[in-house]
């Protein structure tokens, strides 16, 4: 089902000026933002099928930067590569170089991909903002620096006398301690099982072949000649 654009009319958008105002109105949180970025959004989509200039996205992507909302930027991220031939952030940059990159390497960070094409009709049969990032895989953490930002926790809390035993009253150091080696006790490492495909043999106990070699071989049937009575 197409959105009706009722925020501004497609058309209106034919130079890279035009979206540089959009982005502005967009990154202000105007009210009826939404509608106004979806409508801009289809028409750099066009733009940039028509002519190839990316230049026109730069500006909407810019406005996604000054939201507080990081979901939404996130969804509208989601939404044009959903849409277009462009992929997002392919060196998979992390923390501080991926917000460096934001504020400074649009190019760099929105790069079209031979292997895709537009989809303007797609794009223009959902709106953005209903668009649900991907969720991400959790990535590994180092025991340290996970076990150093508990203790940072723990001492802040002791500190500001925060940590209260069963009694109500705060816990003493050495209670701490004790309830810290308790619950290093219960720690588990998970095993996964070994799977094999192979059926086990069949083996013999050393002491059922002694009985079997001791018992006496079974002796073959004799045969009995008939008798014969006289008439």
């Amino acid at each position: 089902m197409e959105i009706r654009m009722t925020a501004t009319k497609l058309d209106t958008f034919t130079q890279l000026s035009d979206f540089d105002k959009a982005g502005k109105r967009i990154a202000s949180g105007i009210v009826g933002y939404e509608k106004l970025m979806q409508s801009a959004s289809i028409a750099a989509l066009q733009h940039i099928e028509k002519h190839g200039n990316s230049n026109v996205l730069e500006p909407l992507y810019r406005a996604t930067l000054a939201w507080r909302n990081k979901r939404m930027s996130n969804a509208w991220v989601v939404w044009v590569v959903s849409y277009s031939w462009f992929i997002f952030n392919p060196r998979n940059l992390k923390g501080q170089t991926l917000s460096k990159a934001k504020e400074e390497g649009f190019h760099s960070l929105w790069v079209k991909s031979k292997g895709k094409e537009m989809n303007i009709d797609g794009a223009k049969s959902e709106a953005w903002y209903e668009a649900k990032p991907e969720a991400k895989e959790a990535e590994p953490v180092q025991a340290a620096v996970k076990i150093a930002a508990i203790q940072k926790m723990i001492n802040k809390l002791l500190a500001d006398g925060m940590l209260h035993d069963t009694d109500g009253k705060p816990i003493n150091l050495g209670k701490l301690r004790t309830e810290f080696r308790a619950m290093i006790e219960t720690l588990e490492v998970p095993h996964k099982p070994v799977m094999t495909t192979e059926k086990p043999k069949a083996t013999k106990t050393k002491a059922k072949a002694k009985v079997e070699a001791k018992a006496p071989k079974a002796k073959p049937p004799v045969s009995v000649a008939p008798t014969v009575v006289a008439a």
